[in-house]
């Protein structure tokens, strides 16, 4: 399959394009910066500096299969809940309004799975008392705020979509234990490298399922 991964530098897209390289996906990988460690020699590497000009996203997914996005909001100390942010804060908004009026046209692929967090949209319900009122009420929920209009865009489209919402992201390894679960607790959480996999068993089942988006942990 030929899979074009944005975000390719980040935790979880490093770990993607890894993956997705050993299982014998054809990859183009998709940049913010040219400051990075390539995840793979063989994949090919792109920059892009404006990730809402429709015209060099159309060019990128141009035969692909699926697009994966890693990419997300960013602040200039990710362990920090009231760091600053480092991108604009309808960064995740512009972004999916161009990537689905790219993906929308004829000839281009339909199949799209974006990561977002446990909390936004839909899974903030269940969320743990304590984090909800820690993300509210710092610089988090304006990343949240942002992925919340990313989620909106995706879900009023018409393509075959997947919305990830990982719970607290950790540097573990590769379990095989990501699942999709109903509560945000304060122990769970879930590493890089299975949200990775997750995504992958998701692109690869032949059919798909279509328009979910699934909380996922791995305990």
């Amino acid at each position: 399959m030929n899979l074009l991964v944005f975000g390719a530098s980040g935790g979880v897209g490093n770990r993607l394009v890894q993956q997705a390289h050993s299982a014998g996906h054809s990859l183009r990988a998709v940049y913010r910066s040219t400051k990075h460690t390539p995840p793979h020699p063989d994949v090919p590497q792109v920059t892009l500096s404006d990730f809402s000009d429709v015209a060099s996203l159309s060019r990128l997914i141009s035969g692909m299969d699926a697009v994966v996005s890693c990419l997300g909001p960013k602040r200039e100390n990710p362990q920090n809940p009231w760091s600053k942010p480092t991108t604009p804060l309808d960064f995740m908004e512009r972004f999916s309004a161009a990537l689905i009026q790219a993906m929308t046209a004829d000839g281009m692929p339909k199949r799209l799975i974006v990561i977002s967090a446990a909390g936004v949209g839909s899974s903030e319900p269940v969320m743990h008392p304590l984090l909800r009122f820690v993300f509210q009420h710092s610089n988090v929920g304006l990343s949240y705020k942002d992925l919340a209009a990313m989620e909106a865009n995706i879900q009023r489209s018409e393509l075959d979509w997947c919305i990830v919402r990982p719970v607290t992201l950790t540097t573990g390894p590769l379990t095989g234990l990501e699942r999709p679960c109903d509560r945000y607790k304060l122990t769970s959480s879930i590493s890089r490298a299975d949200v990775a996999h997750f995504i992958l068993s998701w692109i690869g089942q032949p059919n798909g399922t279509p328009r979910q988006a699934p909380m996922i942990c791995s305990k």
